[in-house]
């Protein structure tokens, strides 16, 4: 009789001769860790992708660990409501900006004490659609649709200037020493080395081609171009010269298909802008727009676009990383219901990540040379992925394997998940066995808890001189293996969840037996 071959995903292992009396069964041992894929059916995905994957991050063979969680709320802007954050280094300190409903601003340190200055009493801007740049180290230029074009600490110290009332827009940016002001199809730019004069080598340019659909949503500076950016159309500007006191530079449309009208979805990543629309993420690789987000599609279809977008990149485990922020219809888990989550890509492979309910805006800093990142919700700022001991739930689901044949039936007899516990003990891990049919309880977890027992089989609870109850944690390695209680089919996986910290996965495995052909 032909014995089963076990099903190893990713690299070859040796084979291992049987123990006396041992009855070769096949198993699937996953290690070799890629991305998420919902865009195909579970089945179907490659066998080394995940279905899903939230607060857990693929970085290589069998190193799958849990990120860190968001820090309390950093500061309180007490009765706003943010609607735009930009960020900027002014005479070497780091800070945030944020623009609320009421028309007011502030500016908030990035490092401790976190200290908040209001910039701007309420109805000194619109309530939306502002947008800043930071001007050398100095501070600030702000951009308003309605109340004109102003600075903050450059004109005068700590102080808010309003520089031209009759220059309205929707995006600012610094680049070739100028300011670059868009409205409508028309880019305004200032002097030479000037922040607040329009004159002498100023000017403007209407884009008058109809490559631009509709009207500019975003300038961005990067790769030594300013990127100008509509809903479905960039064009990229650069070469800026002057001659005989006239300005000339290139300008060239790079696509005509695909843009955003997201422009808090705008970001740098490596040498590419990272940005996104309705129909997915996208990263600008030179003059080559590429569509990232083919294997997550599907979420992208559930995306709520009338909610804010938004992007930018951040270190986690010391792996530079692109990440959007977004409010969906989460139909992939059981929470089944409207919430917000961060879309990570790494190294070709996606991930989810959950850092609270609520933010709405990313905010990046290089602090101390680290890609940081920090959100704002309505009114509050947290650093995202800075408490690696806080708890946080996480959630996976493999692959429904077929063993290598789809046509038999197979019964799922063990499981196991291999587990390095942390530094803090006690963390827990529970699963699932999967197949096309349903879910089944499977007895096999991990916890970092050890519990003593007595010849009888009774819990031993140990105590201190205080009379408290005292605990054994384990750290590193442990398998846990469990036993399947019921349920089979054609396809098979694991779905593995935990509330717990400091975990790393390193290895899923399931057990089982096959059954009848073509049933």
């Amino acid at each position: 009789m032909a014995t089963q071959q076990s099903h190893q995903i990713g690299r070859e292992r040796e084979k291992k001769p049987m123990a006396p009396g041992e009855l070769e069964t096949p198993a699937i041992v996953f290690r070799e860790f890629s991305g998420m894929n919902v865009q195909s059916p579970r089945q179907s995905i490659k066998d080394d992708q995940f279905f899903w994957i939230e607060n857990v991050q693929p970085i290589a063979f069998g190193n799958l660990p849990t990120v860190a969680a968001p820090s309390a709320a950093l500061t309180t802007l007490t009765g706003e409501s943010v609607t735009a954050a930009f960020t900027a280094n002014v005479s070497g300190s780091d800070f945030h900006y944020a623009f609320c409903a009421s028309g007011a601003a502030y500016q908030v340190l990035a490092v401790s004490p976190f200290t908040q200055t209001k910039i701007a009493n309420a109805g000194t801007f619109s309530g939306s659609g502002v947008a800043a740049a930071q001007w050398k180290n100095a501070g600030i230029v702000i951009i308003d649709p309605a109340k004109g074009y102003f600075d903050w600490n450059i004109t005068a110290p700590a102080t808010m200037t309003l520089i031209d009332i009759a220059t309205l827009g929707t995006a600012i940016a610094s680049f070739s020493g100028r300011v670059w002001i868009a409205s409508s199809r028309t880019v305004k730019f200032t002097d030479v080395n000037s922040y607040n004069s329009f004159a002498g080598a100023g000017g403007s340019f209407t884009i008058s081609d109809e490559t631009l659909h509709n009207t500019i949503t975003q300038l961005f500076t990067a790769n030594n171009f300013l990127y100008i950016l509509g809903d479905d159309s960039i064009d990229v500007l650069g070469n800026v010269t002057v001659t005989g006191g006239v300005t000339s530079f290139t300008r060239n449309n790079v696509t005509a298909s695909v843009g955003t009208n997201l422009p808090f979805s705008v970001f740098a990543f490596y040498r590419s802008v990272m940005f996104a629309n309705a129909s997915g993420f996208y990263g600008l690789f030179g003059a080559s727009p590429q569509k990232l987000s083919g294997d997550i599609d599907k979420i992208v279809q559930q995306i709520d676009f009338t909610l804010p977008v938004s992007g930018a990149q951040v270190s986690i485990n010391n792996i530079l990383c692109a990440a959007f922020l977004f409010n969906f219809n989460d139909t992939f888990t059981p929470a089944a219901a409207t919430r917000n989550i961060l879309a990570i890509f790494q190294e070709k492979k996606w991930w989810v990540a959950s850092q609270g309910t609520g933010i709405k805006f990313l905010a990046f800093i290089p602090i101390a040379g680290a890609a940081t990142l920090f959100a704002w919700d309505t009114n509050k700022l947290y650093q995202l992925f800075n408490l690696p001991t806080a708890a946080i739930a996480s959630r996976i689901q493999t692959k429904l394997w077929d063993g290598g044949e789809p046509i038999l039936d197979k019964q799922i007899l063990r499981g196991a998940i291999g587990i390095t516990f942390g530094g803090s003990g006690g963390q827990t891990v529970t699963a699932i066995s999967d197949t096309e049919a349903g879910s089944q309880p499977l007895s096999v977890g991990g916890t970092g808890t050890v519990t003593w027992t007595n010849a009888s089989g009774g819990t031993v609870q140990f105590q201190n001189s205080l009379s408290q109850n005292v605990n054994f944690t384990v750290t590193g390695y442990a398998l846990s293996v469990g036993v399947a209680t019921s349920g089979g089919g054609k396809y098979m996986g694991l779905t593995v969840t935990s509330n717990s910290n400091e975990l790393n996965f390193n290895e899923f495995a399931l057990e089982y037996k096959t059954g009848a052909r073509w049933k």
